[in-house]
């Protein structure tokens, strides 16, 4: 999967429109769109699906073509980073989350040596209904791990992303808070995504598994912030 953040002129909800109804009905053997978040900032990520190549060039093909042919056209659009996400990995959520859930990323720089170590173990960490982890990848550039959450409110993010700092191998963490978010593929197609990359816990064993959800997906709310 890779994410590309766009950055408006000056009018975030005319770049929002823009890319939904660009992207709202898109289809493309190469490229598959499947969800646009918006961040508080006001930044705007789309993710998306490559089509898996024989190579490295035929995959930044596939991606320089959607960025020249379609992202670069969107109404309003002043800037845009596209990062892969590099081993990418869902996990497993309880089910019956609060009802006031709201989603977040944390970007975490780690130090070099410890890259594997904090990857690991937070695909390996048991997590609760106030605070979820739903997905985790390498980054390449700034930052070196991106998580996605979901969490009750943002004081408790701020502890989960404090207590990465406090282990020691983690030098740096970047709260973002999403605004919206909106499906843009087949919820079907999402959710086979999803399940093909899902990480299985060692602690998730059969007697336990029935309180999680394996494919949970949260893909479309107005959260209050």
């Amino acid at each position: 999967m890779v994410i590309t953040r766009l950055y408006a002129k000056t009018n975030p909800d005319k770049l929002w429109n823009s890319v939904v109804e660009e992207l709202g009905d898109y289809q493309s053997s190469d490229i598959t769109p499947f969800y646009v978040p918006q961040s508080v900032q006001d930044f705007i990520t789309i993710s998306l699906q490559v089509k898996a190549t024989d190579s490295v060039v035929g995959f930044l093909e596939h991606v320089m073509d959607f960025l020249t042919q379609k992202v670069a056209r969107m109404d309003g659009l002043a800037d845009s980073h596209t990062m892969p996400l590099i081993k990418l990995r869902f996990l497993p959520i309880l089910k019956e989350l609060p009802a006031a859930i709201s989603r977040y990323t944390i970007e975490v720089k780690v130090h070099p040596p410890d890259y594997y170590k904090m990857y690991d173990s937070l695909l390996e960490a048991r997590y609760d209904r106030d605070l979820a982890v739903t997905y985790i990848a390498y980054l390449f550039g700034e930052y070196d791990l991106l998580l996605s959450l979901l969490a009750t409110d943002r004081l408790k993010v701020e502890e989960f992303a404090n207590s990465l700092e406090k282990t020691k191998n983690a030098q740096e963490t970047k709260i973002t808070a999403i605004k919206r978010t909106l499906l843009l593929t087949i919820r079907d197609d999402w959710d086979r995504f999803r399940m093909r990359l899902l990480h299985r816990p060692s602690w998730l064993t059969r007697e336990i598994e029935a309180d999680y959800d394996l494919n949970y997906s949260l893909f479309t709310y107005d959260a209050p912030f």
